[in-house]
Order: C-alpha cells, then sequence, then structure tokens
C-alpha cells in the first residue's frame, strides 16, 4: 500500500482506496474528511483508522469508501482549495462593497452600528491598511464577541475597523505553497448523532497518541463535510477517480440523490456556486441563510426539503 501523506508534489495523486461509487438510496450519510496540510502525515490517518476497526459500534456501522493522497501540485493545478473557498475569498475581496443586505442588517443587530458608516474591510484590503502579513493577520486574536458568523462569513472587529474572512489570505498562500492532503470518504449507517460520537472519538484518539492538543478543536486537525450541501462542494475538487482525474460533484452520493430527484446539473451548479438563500422565517421575515451551514446534520432528504422551501437566491458578482 502507497504511504498517505508526505511529500508527493511531484507526483499524481495516489488513491489508495479508490471510490466505491454513490449510494443515494439515504440509508447512509457519506462524510467526506481530509486532513489539513499542516496535520498531514501517516501517523495521523492510522489513529483515525483505528477507531473505525477497532470499535465494535464503529466496525459494522462506518465504511471507508474512498482513500487518495491528493499532492500540491494537483491542488493548485485544478484551484482546489481557491475553488473550495470560492465564496469566501469573494467577500475576503469585496469587503463592505460585497455584503448582502442580509449581511449587513445582521452586523447592525449584532454590533448595534451603521454598516454604511463602519471601516468594514475584506482582508486583502485589511492587510495593505493595517501593515499586516498574511499569517499575522491570521493570527490576530480577538473576544469572541468580537466575532460575528454571517451567510458563512467571518466578520472580527479589530482596532477601529472589521474585517471580513481575516483567514482567507492566509489559507490561500498555503495552497500556493503545494502543501500535500489526504482525503477520505467514510460512509454512516447512523444518524448525526452517532457521527459526532465517530468524530469524536477519532479526536481523542488523536489526543491519546500526542498528535492533537486536547484544548485545539478538531477543526484545526481536519476538515470534514457537516453537511449533504458541504459533501457536495467538496466532491467537486477532492473526489479523483481511477484516471487520476476530478469526478466531480456528481459522484457523489448526494449529488446522486438530488439528480434522482428532479434537480438538474445547471441548477445544483447554480446552488454550489451562489449557496447564498432566502428563506421566510415565522416572526423573523425574510432571512439570508448560507443552504452548506442551514442543512448541518440533515439527512439528504431534509436537506432537499430545506433547499426547496427558498424563497429568494442571491446570486453574487463575479464568483
Amino acid at each position: 500500500m502507497p504511504a498517505i501523506g508526505g511529500n508527493m508534489s511531484d507526483e499524481a495523486p495516489s488513491i489508495i482506496i479508490p471510490y466505491s461509487g454513490p449510494d443515494a438510496s439515504g440509508q447512509f450519510l457519506d462524510v467526506f474528511l481530509y486532513l489539513r496540510p499542516e496535520t498531514n502525515g501517516v501517523d495521523v490517518e492510522k489513529s483515525l483508522f483505528r477507531v473505525i476497526h477497532n470499535v465494535p459500534e464503529y466496525r459494522n456501522a462506518v465504511r471507508m469508501v474512498y482513500l487518495a493522497n491528493l499532492p500540491g501540485h494537483f491542488l493548485a493545478e485544478n484551484q482546489v482549495i481557491l475553488r473550495h473557498y470560492r465564496i469566501r475569498e469573494y467577500f475576503a475581496r469585496k469587503g463592505k462593497t460585497g455584503m448582502t443586505p442580509g449581511m449587513k442588517n445582521h452586523f447592525r443587530v449584532y454590533f448595534g452600528l451603521d454598516p454604511e458608516t463602519s471601516q468594514i474591510l475584506g482582508a486583502y484590503e485589511a492587510m495593505e491598511k493595517l501593515k499586516l502579513d498574511e499569517k499575522s493577520l491570521f493570527e490576530v486574536w480577538v473576544d469572541p464577541f468580537d466575532i460575528l458568523i454571517t451567510c458563512g462569513q467571518i466578520i472580527k472587529r479589530y482596532q477601529n475597523c472589521f474585517i471580513i474572512n481575516y483567514d482567507i489570505p492566509y489559507l490561500l498562500k498555503q495552497d500556493l505553497e503545494g502543501t500535500d492532503i489526504a482525503a477520505m470518504i467514510f460512509r454512516f449507517a447512523m444518524g448525526p448523532e452517532g457521527i459526532h460520537n465517530a468524530l469524536e472519538a477519532m479526536r481523542q484518539s488523536l489526543v491519546l497518541d500526542n498528535i492533537l492538543d486536547p484544548l485545539q478543536p478538531p477543526a484545526r486537525v481536519f476538515h470534514y463535510s457537516k453537511s449533504p450541501f458541504d459533501l457536495l462542494l467538496d466532491s467537486t475538487g477532492h473526489l479523483v477517480g481511477p484516471q487520476k482525474t476530478l469526478l466531480g460533484w456528481q459522484a457523489s452520493s448526494f449529488g446522486t440523490f438530488l439528480l434522482e430527484h428532479g434537480l438538474s446539473e445547471t441548477e445544483i451548479e447554480d446552488i454550489i456556486r451562489n449557496p447564498i438563500f432566502e428563506f421566510e422565517v415565522p416572526r423573523a421575515g425574510r432571512i439570508e441563510e448560507h443552504i452548506n451551514i442551514a442543512t448541518i446534520d440533515f439527512s439528504y432528504e431534509e436537506a432537499l426539503s430545506k433547499y426547496r422551501t427558498h424563497v429568494g437566491h442571491i446570486i453574487l458578482e463575479d464568483t
């Protein structure tokens, strides 16, 4: 078996476990998991796999249906990281001018300030004004009450300004440096609570193996798809077939489910490209929600039902 992790930047993707194909029955939930560049390595994978194979309640309820090592040059060549963070990069670049009406309203309520007269900066403009490089901006610490998350975007109050998606310049710079990642799909025959328990067991295993600081959240170590629409996004750039080419969201279980339930490829592509929708909420009226976040822990059927209740769609420029 080829080694997982390490430096493979001059090689093609290494498929360790070929993708077994989608399951659109709705009886299982696929979760895409990939190790972030700063924690990729053989010891991490071994620690995660041991949980699945050695814990009796997971042995028959969790199956790995895909495992691949994706070299940095492949990720950069296919703009995988940039495409994954495309929406967040849009707001980091546009700053205040990119904010939707719903985001401005949320800002007004949360901070008690008028967004039109507040100094709201995209991350790139903030770097220039504050004389900070990507890593310095990434490491800026503020009180949790100075952070607003709205429609999937992070607005951080720092000094006399508000910075949108402060972390994006650093994350994209990491991509340019060509770091490899390991990508995998777990197929769960359990509900959200069981999945969370399995992920917590993985975190505990990493702590016991001295790989993860117990005070750090799992997101610092690995990314996983938290909703069916997350699975769509992750599949666009991290699901590789036998020919070492990207299979795309069409090969994912939820993508297949949506196609089988009447959505067209064009409509699904539009959801991925513009994931912010308007929904009617009792006593609150119309609110904007990022569909990936609004469907966290949903089944495939629940996620589709949520999508079908939208009453408006926010179309972002040049995304």
